[in-house]
């Protein structure tokens, strides 16, 4: 291979994304079935009970279900509470109905009761069913349920883990156009399995489902073009990107987005829209914006100096793990800027931070317990005084 073949591998290599792979995405990706879906199914099990109070009847699935999600569900079969000793037994005769129907062949049924199995929905929660009934409704060509089967095998939800199983069936999805498919494809990439893929194909499975707008994939692709990851770097294109994924509700795009404004990369500096996204990406669950929000409040960027909110900010990302936010707690903590000054909890805050290698924390440390050297040995002598661990 020529060094031009190797620079061109590297440049189109999608495994350059790893580090931008969030731990919120990691963690849901590896522990949840379909951490994404677009079908809210706690709204579903309210109304469900909602009925079932109000109309003295168990409702069918497809009952419940909005209009665009009642082809997911078999045929109405009404269950009147005067027919059974209690609502237990209603319930149990409907499931029945819908498990035979399932057996039956038919593929409605057979995604419901992989769905409640999954999420503990009137059965106890079963893992190993799920993925039964994942596998037979993907067997008979449902894509969704591929994805799902392929969520199961990258995810060990209900089966072992199994990267190359969770690709033939993401692959399987992606190829009738699966826009969730070819995501998971990319990522599963991105994350260093081996599944097979060459950076070329991981880099079009990523493009093409962005291009059918979706949020996460519009997202990664939008770090390609600020990274120049198979395409030519461009910060404006990586802002549009952003753009897109935060309208369709990716919290680290709206993170991403604040932070572009902030320093001007790829789009005008504009401190106030900066603050807007980031304000949107906290009320989307982001720590990292929680911080970067904290620093605004504590600076008066964009935003009116308010040293409490700041405080607030930098409390809820420190107690959610992050270092940075620790560190700054820390530091507010020492100095009492919006908060009252308390040496003990400073140097909790920035014992925290120390141990997760903020390399600031440490002389703050020392500084604060008066210990010239601030080394780990004293730090951790000190500390153990104060019952920090």
């Amino acid at each position: 291979m020529t060094s031009r073949d190797e620079d061109r591998l590297a440049h189109n290599d999608l495994r350059r994304l790893a580090p931008y792979i969030s731990r919120e995405r990691k963690k849901a990706f590896s522990e949840e079935c379909r951490p994404d879906s677009d079908w809210d199914e706690q709204c579903f099990a309210a109304k469900w009970f909602d009925m079932t109070v109000y109309n003295g009847r168990v409702p069918a699935p497809c009952e419940v279900a909005g209009s665009e999600w009642r082809d997911y569900f078999p045929e109405p079969h009404f269950v009147p509470y005067e027919d059974y000793n209690s609502y237990e037994e209603a319930v149990d005769a409907v499931l029945a109905h819908i498990r035979e129907t399932a057996l039956g062949g038919d593929v409605n049924a057979q995604r419901f009761l992989a769905l409640v199995y999954k999420i503990g929905f009137l059965v106890d929660a079963s893992p190993e069913e799920a993925d039964q009934w994942f596998r037979r409704a993907a067997e008979q060509g449902d894509i969704d349920s591929m994805v799902d089967l392929g969520n199961c095998y990258a995810s060990a939800f209900g089966t072992e883990r199994n990267y190359s199983q969770a690709a033939c069936w993401y692959r399987k999805a992606a190829e009738q156009d699966s826009r969730e498919a070819q995501y998971r494809l990319a990522l599963l990439y991105a994350g260093g399995a081996d599944i097979g893929l060459s950076p070329e194909e991981a880099l079009s499975y990523l493009r093409r489902s962005a291009e059918q707008e979706y949020a996460p994939a519009e997202y990664y692709w939008g770090l390609c073009h600020a990274e120049g990851i198979g395409v030519e770097w461009n910060e404006t294109e990586a802002v549009r990107w952003f753009r897109r994924a935060a309208d369709h509700g990716d919290s680290e795009a709206r993170l991403r987005l604040g932070l572009c404004y902030g320093d001007g990369t790829g789009v005008r500096r504009d401190p106030s829209e900066s603050v807007k996204w980031l304000k949107s990406a906290v009320d989307g669950g982001s720590v990292e914006a929680m911080y970067h929000l904290g620093l605004r409040y504590l600076t008066g960027d964009g935003v009116e100096k308010n040293g409490w909110r700041a405080t607030w900010l930098f409390r809820s990302a420190a107690e959610a793990g992050d270092a940075q936010s620790q560190y700054f707690l820390g530091a507010c903590y020492r100095s009492g800027a919006g908060i009252a000054k308390d040496r003990f909890r400073a140097a909790q805050w920035l014992w925290k931070a120390y141990m997760q290698g903020h390399p600031e924390a440490e002389n703050a440390l020392g500084e604060l317990l008066d210990m010239s050297a601030g080394s780990e040995y004293e730090c951790a002598n000190v500390c153990s005084e104060y019952e920090f661990f």
